[in-house]
């Protein structure tokens, strides 16, 4: 986007970390702003948001580094990059999220239900970050919507043919199902029991990525019996969500 002057030079700041850091900031906003809605402490909140935030964070390295290991053969490869790998944020922040919630004395359930919309509309965010950036990249594609990157850095530009733009129809997706999880009567899922907006947004969102990984093109993530391995965590999260509701 720009050159920052900083002591001793400039320092590069790109659209996909601008855009990452307005979906935190963002998401964070809409799941505090709810959690204060249902009458839970502000303060408290911030700090369950913070911790889950650092668990995502780690998680979505920790499962990256283990992609890149098992391509490249090399433990330390993860160390030279600073990719993610979304479903691995999404378990990661999980497992902090129930745990800061259980030290702190809230309740996780209702937690999670004000933080249904905010994921999803900070993740389409973050999408929007990969679209620019040249990553995450779609199928080569003839359609009307193609697009073709020209930039050597950019990894959807290897090679440079017309491509589908991807991120983009995921970050619309997830705009729908921001929209979704917020809307709908609670009642309706479960008897309205604590936690079922977050499992109708794992089975929407694990739906989504089985059904959409078939435009994507991005080989590195590996394939088990003809399955990406985002669609088979796609498939098991989905299968969780559905479990909670039934």
């Amino acid at each position: 986007l720009f050159d920052l002057p900083v002591p001793g030079g400039t320092r590069p700041i790109g659209s996909y970390g601008v855009l990452f850091a307005l979906g935190l900031l963002l998401g964070g906003a809409l799941f505090v702003y709810r959690a204060a809605r249902a009458k839970l402490d502000p303060g408290r909140v911030v700090a369950v948001l913070a911790l889950g935030v650092a668990g995502g964070l780690a998680g979505a390295w920790l499962l990256f580094a283990i992609v890149e290991a098992v391509r490249t053969g090399e433990p330390l490869a993860a160390l030279t990059s600073g990719g993610r790998v979304f479903f691995g944020g999404l378990l990661g922040g999980v497992v902090a999220f129930v745990l800061a919630a259980r030290a702190l004395r809230l309740p996780a359930g209702t937690l999670a239900d004000s933080g249904a919309p905010a994921l999803p509309l900070g993740h389409a965010l973050g999408r929007l970050g990969c679209f620019l950036g040249g990553c995450c990249y779609g199928a080569p594609s003839a359609g009307p919507l193609a697009v073709t990157y020209t930039d050597p850095s950019a990894p959807a530009a290897h090679p440079m043919v017309p491509r589908h733009p991807w991120p983009l129809y995921e970050s619309a997706a997830l705009l729908v199902i921001a929209a979704l999880v917020a809307v709908v009567p609670s009642r309706r899922l479960a008897r309205g029991a604590p936690g079922t907006r977050f499992a109708l947004y794992a089975v929407l969102y694990g739906v989504l990525r089985v059904a959409l990984e078939p435009l994507r093109d991005d080989p590195v993530r590996g394939f088990v019996l003809g399955a990406s391995t985002s669609q088979i965590v796609g498939a098991f999260v989905a299968l969780c969500g559905v479990f909670w509701l039934l």
